[in-house]
């Protein structure tokens, strides 16, 4: 049996349009063999057949976010649609959605989390991959958002990779962090949509932006998230944790098992263990049993550990 999605491309730019397709449609033609769906496209609008109904609606949203994303940056090839892909087909049945921001958190460790953003200034969670750190703590955001309690969410990250180093990527300073951010891109359009992201963002009120660019200023009436935080050093950290300003929130996340720090001390262990006993300040500890992604994922990381 075969299906089909009609859509169309918001708000209409032309220029990020060719972006998306890419020279000679590349883009959209590679974006079919990996989706295993035929794309029809004329100006904005766009409709995906495929014999699986999941397929057409995957590629609408992978569609969807590329876009969103191009609203950001002058240039993608096949390696960020790679990436794009990817974080697509993570599993995130651990969560139920209720509205299409609010998140249901699942195992005692993810309600704690919840809890501990909602009561205290700032809250660390630690934990491996697959626990929900970054879309339970960008779903709490935006509802802070939604209730007039803040009025500003800054995501951020270290612009640290294992084996690559700024300098050898193409493209100006822009072209060359948009890489790090495709996660949190992703994140975001799946709990609000790609065009309310676009228009947040337009607007001032989502600042998505690499950690360096943190420094000097004062962040008030904000939720802060830093995610990948182990790859921050100590004095990165506490450049951050002093930036926090009236009436702000301040969450910040890792995996100490994935430091790609060279002969550095990680901030977020440093910070962690520092702070502890503050009363504003909570530590929320997750571990493989709160990994809600494919069941295969807890096997590997458990592997690893040993």
């Amino acid at each position: 049996m075969t299906h089909s999605v009609k859509f169309s491309l918001l708000p209409e730019c032309q220029d990020k349009l060719l972006i998306l397709c890419g020279p000679n449609q590349q883009h959209l033609d590679f974006i079919e063999r990996e989706m295993k769906v035929s794309i029809m496209q004329r100006g904005f609008q766009f409709k995906i057949i495929s014999d699986s109904a999941k397929n057409a609606t995957d590629t609408q949203r992978l569609i969807e976010r590329i876009y969103a994303y191009c609203q950001t940056t002058d240039l993608i090839d096949i390696k960020d649609i790679n990436l794009h892909i990817h974080h697509l087909n993570l599993d995130h049945s651990h969560v139920q959605q209720r509205h299409a921001s609010q998140i249901v958190p699942k195992t005692p460790n993810q309600i704690d989390y919840v809890n501990a953003i909602n009561n205290h200034t700032i809250t660390f969670g630690i934990g491996p991959a697959g626990t929900g750190k970054t879309l339970l703590a960008t779903s709490c955001a935006i509802q802070l958002l939604k209730m007039n309690s803040i009025s500003k969410i800054i995501i951020s990250r270290p612009v640290v990779e294992s084996g690559e180093q700024l300098g050898f990527l193409p493209g100006d300073l822009q072209q060359k962090v948009h890489p790090y951010m495709v996660p949190l891109f992703d994140c975001l359009s799946e709990l609000i949509g790609s065009y309310k992201l676009a228009k947040l963002q337009e607007n001032g009120t989502i600042e998505i932006a690499p950690l360096a660019y943190m420094r000097g200023r004062s962040l008030k009436n904000a939720c802060i998230i830093l995610d990948e935080a182990q790859n921050s050093t100590p004095s990165q950290m506490k450049m951050l944790l002093t930036r926090l300003a009236d009436n702000s929130r301040m969450i910040i996340n890792g995996d100490i098992q994935q430091i790609d720090l060279k002969s550095k001390q990680s901030g977020l262990i440093d910070a962690s263990t520092r702070l502890v006993g503050i009363d504003e300040i909570k530590v929320v500890q997750f571990t493989t049993k709160d990994v809600m992604r494919h069941p295969l994922i807890t096997k590997i990381i458990e592997a690893y550990d040993k």
